[in-house]
């Protein structure tokens, strides 16, 4: 069986920019509501050691593990230039926890640009390739930008086809088997 037509493969859908060399809205979108919760931060002056700490959750390895402690909210993967490897177990793990996932055409280098505003404002981590994942946790809910954000996410969001769950619906009924006939009955055996 050919691995890429097989029924058992689990499916999700890579989102891509509208033209070819554009920017993927939700990664506008996630730039304008980073921008706007650090401006609420420079504000308020709760400037933290590391301000991304409480809303996001960074590479692949954060993204797994907000994912398995219940902290995200909706999560953002790029596959362009990457190895499908690193990312293809976090579709999986947002689909079995009901975190909506968004696999982006986009490069890491695109991914750190986005939350570029977010870590300016403290001395940030160098991330010289990038970031591979990007997962929004529980803190957003502060920020009502990031906080409508998700909530558009958790609606608009293509789902991540997992074929060996059974359904929200249940498993399709089948027609009834065909009732065979009864084997035809000899005599009575006499001992």
């Amino acid at each position: 069986a050919d691995p890429k037509t097989s029924t058992c493969r689990v499916r999700w859908e890579v989102l891509k920019p509208p033209y070819a060399g554009g920017d993927i809205q939700l990664l506008w979108d996630l730039s304008r509501a980073l921008r706007a919760a650090a401006a609420t931060v420079q504000e308020h002056g709760k400037l933290a050691k590391r301000p991304s700490s409480g809303l996001l959750a960074l590479g692949a390895r954060g993204v797994a593990r907000a994912v398995q402690n219940g902290e995200a909210e909706a999560v953002l993967c790029c596959v362009e230039g990457v190895p499908a490897v690193l990312v293809q177990h976090v579709p999986v793990m947002c689909a079995l926890r009901g975190i909506p996932v968004a696999m982006l055409a986009a490069t890491p280098l695109a991914m750190l640009q986005c939350i570029q505003p977010l870590l300016s404002l403290a001395k940030p981590r160098i991330y010289p390739g990038g970031i591979v994942a990007i997962a929004l946790t529980k803190g957003c809910s502060e920020h009502p930008k990031l906080a409508a954000l998700v909530k558009e996410w958790r609606t608009s969001l293509p789902p991540v086809q997992l074929p060996f769950l059974i359904p929200g619906a249940g498993l399709p009924e089948l027609p009834p088997a065909p009732k065979l006939p009864s084997p035809a009955r000899r005599g009575k055996r006499v001992g």
